[in-house]
Protein backbone atom coordinates (compact mmCIF):
# COMPACT_ATOMS: atom_id res chain seq x y z
CA UNK A 1 0.00 0.00 0.00
CA UNK A 2 0.99 3.58 -0.99
CA UNK A 3 0.43 6.68 0.62
CA UNK A 4 1.87 10.08 -1.06
CA UNK A 5 4.33 8.00 -2.91
CA UNK A 6 5.96 6.01 0.15
CA UNK A 7 5.01 2.41 1.02
CA UNK A 8 3.08 1.89 4.13
CA UNK A 9 2.74 -1.51 6.15
CA UNK A 10 -0.79 -3.19 6.20
CA UNK A 11 -2.81 -2.55 9.31
CA UNK A 12 -3.30 -5.78 10.26
CA UNK A 13 0.76 -5.93 10.45
CA UNK A 14 0.72 -2.79 12.41
CA UNK A 15 -1.86 -4.24 14.92
CA UNK A 16 0.61 -7.28 15.02
CA UNK A 17 3.87 -5.22 16.03
CA UNK A 18 1.58 -2.71 19.22
CA UNK A 19 0.22 -6.31 20.20
CA UNK A 20 3.90 -8.35 20.17
CA UNK A 21 5.66 -5.25 21.94
CA UNK A 22 2.68 -4.15 24.70
CA UNK A 23 0.39 -6.46 25.17
CA UNK A 24 2.59 -9.74 25.49
CA UNK A 25 5.29 -8.46 28.11
CA UNK A 26 1.51 -7.10 30.14
CA UNK A 27 0.69 -10.68 30.10
CA UNK A 28 3.82 -11.89 31.44
CA UNK A 29 3.84 -9.72 34.35
CA UNK A 30 0.16 -10.04 35.04
CA UNK A 31 1.43 -13.69 34.98
CA UNK A 32 4.20 -13.42 37.78
CA UNK A 33 1.71 -10.97 40.10
CA UNK A 34 -1.20 -13.62 40.05
CA UNK A 35 1.27 -16.50 40.53
CA UNK A 36 0.55 -18.34 44.15
CA UNK A 37 2.23 -20.67 45.77
CA UNK A 38 0.09 -21.89 49.06
CA UNK A 39 -0.50 -25.30 47.74
CA UNK A 40 1.22 -27.71 45.64
CA UNK A 41 -1.66 -27.96 43.29
CA UNK A 42 -2.22 -24.34 42.51
CA UNK A 43 1.79 -23.69 42.88
CA UNK A 44 1.73 -26.08 39.87
CA UNK A 45 -0.45 -24.14 37.85
CA UNK A 46 1.03 -21.13 38.34
CA UNK A 47 4.33 -22.77 37.05
CA UNK A 48 2.59 -23.91 33.78
CA UNK A 49 1.10 -20.66 33.63
CA UNK A 50 4.45 -18.77 33.47
CA UNK A 51 5.54 -21.22 31.27
CA UNK A 52 2.89 -20.50 28.91
CA UNK A 53 3.79 -16.82 29.07
CA UNK A 54 7.43 -16.89 28.85
CA UNK A 55 7.03 -18.33 25.66
CA UNK A 56 5.01 -15.90 24.35
CA UNK A 57 7.08 -13.46 25.62
CA UNK A 58 9.93 -15.16 24.09
CA UNK A 59 8.67 -16.32 20.88
CA UNK A 60 8.54 -12.88 18.42
CA UNK A 61 12.41 -12.77 20.12
CA UNK A 62 12.90 -16.78 18.61
CA UNK A 63 10.98 -15.62 15.17
CA UNK A 64 13.56 -12.89 14.88
CA UNK A 65 16.35 -14.54 15.54
CA UNK A 66 15.90 -17.37 12.80
CA UNK A 67 14.50 -14.19 10.46
CA UNK A 68 17.87 -13.12 10.93
CA UNK A 69 19.57 -15.99 8.83
CA UNK A 70 17.61 -16.09 5.47
CA UNK A 71 18.09 -12.44 5.43
CA UNK A 72 22.11 -12.64 5.82
CA UNK A 73 21.86 -14.91 3.05
CA UNK A 74 20.01 -13.18 1.17
CA UNK A 75 22.18 -10.25 1.44
CA UNK A 76 25.28 -12.46 0.47
CA UNK A 77 23.89 -14.27 -2.72
CA UNK A 78 22.44 -10.40 -3.81
CA UNK A 79 25.87 -9.49 -3.63
CA UNK A 80 27.49 -12.57 -5.26
CA UNK A 81 24.81 -11.95 -8.06
CA UNK A 82 25.83 -8.50 -8.47
CA UNK A 83 29.62 -9.13 -8.44
CA UNK A 84 29.44 -11.40 -10.79
CA UNK A 85 27.24 -9.67 -12.87
CA UNK A 86 30.04 -6.76 -13.19
CA UNK A 87 32.14 -8.56 -13.32
CA UNK A 88 31.96 -11.97 -14.81
CA UNK A 89 34.03 -13.59 -12.16
CA UNK A 90 33.32 -15.38 -8.43
CA UNK A 91 32.87 -13.45 -5.15
CA UNK A 92 34.45 -16.02 -3.31
CA UNK A 93 37.49 -14.50 -2.74
CA UNK A 94 36.77 -11.47 -1.60
CA UNK A 95 33.48 -12.60 0.20
CA UNK A 96 36.48 -14.66 2.58
CA UNK A 97 37.66 -11.21 3.43
CA UNK A 98 34.21 -9.31 4.20
CA UNK A 99 32.74 -9.33 7.15
CA UNK A 100 28.83 -9.30 7.41
CA UNK A 101 28.51 -5.92 8.69
CA UNK A 102 30.47 -4.59 5.97
CA UNK A 103 28.98 -6.22 3.40
CA UNK A 104 25.45 -5.53 4.44
CA UNK A 105 26.90 -1.80 4.27
CA UNK A 106 28.31 -2.66 0.37
CA UNK A 107 24.73 -3.85 -0.88
CA UNK A 108 23.38 -0.14 -1.23
CA UNK A 109 26.17 0.85 -3.38
CA UNK A 110 25.42 1.36 -6.91
CA UNK A 111 26.91 -0.56 -9.32
CA UNK A 112 29.37 2.46 -10.76
CA UNK A 113 30.14 2.50 -6.70
CA UNK A 114 30.62 -1.03 -6.02
CA UNK A 115 33.61 -2.43 -8.05
CA UNK A 116 35.64 0.62 -6.25
CA UNK A 117 34.37 0.05 -2.66
CA UNK A 118 35.23 -3.53 -2.32
CA UNK A 119 38.92 -3.36 -2.01
CA UNK A 120 39.15 -0.33 0.49
CA UNK A 121 36.79 -1.85 2.49
CA UNK A 122 38.71 -5.12 2.88
CA UNK A 123 42.08 -3.04 3.21
CA UNK A 124 40.99 -0.24 5.37
CA UNK A 125 38.65 -2.40 7.54
CA UNK A 126 35.90 -0.18 7.48
CA UNK A 127 32.60 -0.84 8.83
CA UNK A 128 28.99 -1.10 7.46
CA UNK A 129 28.68 2.82 8.45
CA UNK A 130 32.11 3.77 6.93
CA UNK A 131 31.12 2.17 3.77
CA UNK A 132 28.11 3.46 3.59
CA UNK A 133 29.27 7.31 4.11
CA UNK A 134 31.69 6.84 1.39
CA UNK A 135 29.09 6.30 -1.11
CA UNK A 136 27.95 8.52 -4.05
CA UNK A 137 25.29 6.89 -5.57
CA UNK A 138 23.08 5.57 -2.79
CA UNK A 139 20.81 2.24 -4.09
CA UNK A 140 17.54 2.22 -1.62
CA UNK A 141 16.46 -0.73 -0.45
CA UNK A 142 12.31 -0.49 -1.24
CA UNK A 143 11.30 -3.43 -0.03
CA UNK A 144 12.15 -3.07 4.03
CA UNK A 145 11.22 0.25 3.79
CA UNK A 146 8.35 1.35 6.25
CA UNK A 147 7.09 4.71 7.55
CA UNK A 148 7.66 5.09 11.55
CA UNK A 149 3.78 6.51 11.50
CA UNK A 150 2.77 3.00 10.62
CA UNK A 151 4.13 2.00 13.58
CA UNK A 152 1.96 4.61 16.50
Amino acid sequence: MKINGKRTLPVTFSFTILYLHHLLPSLFVWTIAKMDFSSQKVAFDSRILLSGALMLVLLPLVARVYARTPQNQISFNEMRSCYFHLTRKTFELKEKNLKQGQLIGLRFASDENLLSLIDPTIEEKLTAKDSKQQLTNWRDDYLREYLVEDFN
